[in-house]
């Protein structure tokens, strides 16, 4: 730092060019030169260390964007204060309320002295108020009425709810964001040498009010002559490339347009291992008032991965994520793969949230390394629940599950639960990856006591045990084919009175069954999210059916299927359906009334009573009590509905809380309806039952609760009608 040694020769000269360096450095405060015989004495001030940085009376611009302000102008905790950084920064906290509006915003650092050379520093602001828009002006706009540009603007005039809404205020950011949308407007209708001329910002003696004034130079409207790419396309054909873009000759130039096909050509070139690869688009006006558009390709080099590398995985093994990853190691680089390696390890339900960075090799120009980094969640649980619904009354339970055993990704689980009307027990096991191509295999044995007189049925009990394997084969990244087998023995026990349907059914049959049932699937599930989507589409079709020699033989076929699109603004349009349909073969004339389709309540038709719907049993002639048969059910399942969902004011989280506008419909039907039954429901569309209302659902530490009012519609008086209604819990 001192140019000097011992044994050298000091003059002023030198001893300027001392002083001047000892300052350079920036470490102190006062520098002083003396001389004691022989011996150069240098006296130095060093500047204080900043020990703390306190900042108060701020509520419009968040404490910690101010502190990285002080850190962008040198001042920081730990630091060496320096006078000149700390009147810049009062002066850049100043400048930052005068881009929100505050033109009467006032900021005062004060300096507190401690022991060891040491500073404390306050910095006191008074924000003030920020400054009202009284007045826009667009000079220059001809093709467009003043008003429609101006409701394009995020900045408005003052109205009556402007108190309400505060978008009368003025904000330097706001204000070049509207800006920015006055070009587009016109730029994506043809303008294309629209230019603003000039802005100017006036203020009010008292500076509470703003007025804005634009001027504009329009221009006039071009339409698209020819297109063309060129440039380094690498070893990509250039006909492929010349389709990419999305504008084409006769259409009114769009920015938008030239935007878009700029990003489905760097898309093209990146997929093909070009992940530098750059494109743009070049408007040029002819004399004739057409625009031709060049886009101009610069491919460079195809790159590599070298490594593929995960962080963040404290639990969960490296070749459980790397399984998910479709792109490879060594191989060129493809961004649609990266990307889609990404979703995929977002699907698998452990992880809280997944990031990806490709960054360039030091020293290469044609490798990157792909990191991932994620955030783990809880993927096992261990609870106790009690819960209630109207159509299962309190229910107690108990379970342990755990999706990501010993971060294997594989699941386990066993669960116990209990209602008034069903006692069961389950175990089951599921390998996502039995083989290493992602063939998934799954087991399952259960327990299950079911008293249907306790829910809204024909009154019979069943005692079910049984088990099952289960096998999954990719089809493709968002389909599967779905196979299995189950063994179940069901012992049935007619009520005291029992419906004839069930005499007829047990006279035919015996009691005590066993049946060897196949299952056969299909699912495409292309979902944004597996809780609360609201993008995508999914749909299942499954096929149950008893093998012959299985005492009973009869299978079950179903569809279920929903969409979901997007509305104005933060609405979001759902459509679903389901359908099934059953029926016996062989020696059993019907579907087993036990396995029978119902209909009414949650995940159905709101505004009726679950499982109420469709036929009704009829009475036995034995029974003195019943006046009209109980739901019975039947082997066709008709239904389908609509939903508007829409954000709930005054919650942040929409995966915490839905709400929706429903409108429901279906029923249930029986298409062999038995010789001595006089309440059967043939299958008639126009018996279908309709119902329209208002849903939420909030997921609580308990589990969902979800309450519904419903209207419905298209009854009769043996319907059974509940307007509200609601659901605590989770059931099994």
């Amino acid at each position: 730092m001192i140019p000097y040694d011992l044994g050298d020769e000091i003059g002023s000269f030198e001893v300027r060019e001392i002083v001047r360096s000892l300052f350079a450095s920036g470490y102190f405060n006062d520098v002083r030169i003396g001389r004691d015989g022989n011996v150069l004495v240098i006296s130095l001030e060093e500047h204080p260390q900043v020990e703390s940085i306190e900042v108060d009376g701020n509520k419009a611009i968040p404490t910690d964007n101010l502190i990285d302000s002080l850190k962008d102008q040198g001042l920081a905790q730990g630091e060496l204060l320096r006078r000149a950084a700390l009147d810049r920064v009062t002066q850049a906290i100043e400048q930052q309320y005068v881009g929100e509006g505050r033109y009467d915003a006032e900021v005062e650092a004060t300096i507190d002295q401690l022991p060891r050379n040491r500073v404390a520093i306050k910095i006191q602001i008074r924000e003030g108020k920020p400054s009202s828009v009284r007045q826009i002006n667009l000079v220059g706009v001809t093709a467009y009425p003043e008003e429609e540009l101006l409701d394009l603007f995020e900045i408005k005039h003052p109205s009556l709810f402007s108190f309400i809404r505060n978008d009368h205020k003025y904000s330097r950011q706001k204000f070049a964001g509207d800006i920015e949308k006055l070009e587009a407007h016109f730029k994506n209708r043809g303008y294309v040498n629209y230019r603003l001329r000039s802005t100017q910002l006036s203020l009010s003696p008292t500076t509470k009010d703003v007025y804005l004034t634009l001027a504009v130079e329009e221009g006039e409207v071009h339409r698209i002559g020819e297109v063309s790419v060129l440039g380094d396309i690498g070893d990509l054909r250039i006909e492929d490339l010349q389709k990419l873009p999305v504008t084409t000759k006769g259409e009114i130039f769009s920015q938008q347009a030239i935007v878009a096909s700029e990003s489905r050509l760097t898309r093209v070139l990146t997929d093909a291992g070009f992940s530098f690869a750059t494109a743009s688009g070049v408007p040029l006006v002819r004399e004739d008032g057409l625009v031709d558009v060049e886009f101009f390709v610069d491919a460079g080099r195809r790159a590599t991965v070298r490594r593929i590398e995960f962080s963040g995985n404290t639990i969960t093994n490296d070749e459980v994520l790397r399984r998910e990853v479709r792109q490879f190691e060594g191989a060129v680089a493809s961004t649609r793969l990266i990307d889609l390696s990404k979703v995929r390890l977002e699907r698998l339900g452990y992880f809280r949230d997944v990031s990806v960075e490709t960054p360039q090799v030091p020293g290469t120009e044609t490798q990157i390394d792909v990191a991932f980094e994620v955030e783990e969640q809880p993927s096992g649980s261990i609870s106790a629940t009690v819960g209630y619904s109207q159509g299962s009354g309190v229910i107690f339970g108990t379970s342990l599950q755990n999706n990501n055993v010993l971060g294997t990704g594989n699941s386990f689980g066993i669960s116990a639960s209990f209602s008034r009307f069903i006692s069961a027990l389950s175990v089951n096991y599921f390998d996502p990856y039995f083989t290493l191509d992602g063939i998934s295999r799954g087991y399952n044995i259960f327990l299950r006591r079911t008293d249907f007189e306790e829910n809204n049925i024909a009154r019979f009990t069943t005692d079910s045990f049984g088990g099952g394997v289960n096998f999954g084969f990719p089809i493709s990244e968002v389909e599967r084919i779905n196979f299995g087998a189950r063994i179940i023995t069901n012992d049935i026990t007619a009520g005291s009175f029992p419906a004839l349907e069930i005499e007829e059914f047990l006279d035919a049959n015996d009691e005590r069954s066993t049946d060897l049932l196949l299952q056969l699937g299909w699912q495409k599930i292309a979902l944004n999210r597996g809780l609360f989507p609201d993008r995508g589409h999914s749909q299942r079709v499954s096929l149950e059916a008893s093998v012959p020699g299985s005492d009973l033989q009869y299978f079950k076929v179903a569809y279920e299927g929903e969409r979901y699109f997007p509305l104005v603004g933060p609405l979001t349009l759902r459509v679903h359906t389901e359908v099934g349909y059953g029926d016996g073969y062989g020696g059993t004339e019907s579907l087993p009334f036990y396995e029978n389709f119902f209909a009414g309540g949650f995940g159905s038709v709101r505004g009726f009573r679950t499982n109420t719907l469709g036929p009704r049993s009829t009475i036995s002639p034995t029974d003195p009590f019943t006046r009209e048969g109980d739901p019975f059910g039947g082997n066709v399942l008709v239904l389908g509905g609509a939903e508007v969902v829409f954000p709930m004011p005054f919650v942040n989280d929409p995966r915490q809380f839905r709400t929706t506008f429903f409108l429901d419909a279906g029923n249930v039907f029986s298409s062999d309806c038995s010789a001595q039954s006089n309440q059967c429901l043939d299958v008639d569309l126009n018996q279908m039952r309709w119902s329209v209302g208002l849903s939420a659902t909030w997921l609580t530490g308990l589990g969902p609760m979800t309450f519904s009012f419903a209207k419905p519609f298209n009854t009769n008086a043996r319907d059974e009608r509940e307007h509200f209604q609601f659901e605590l819990g989770r059931t099994f």
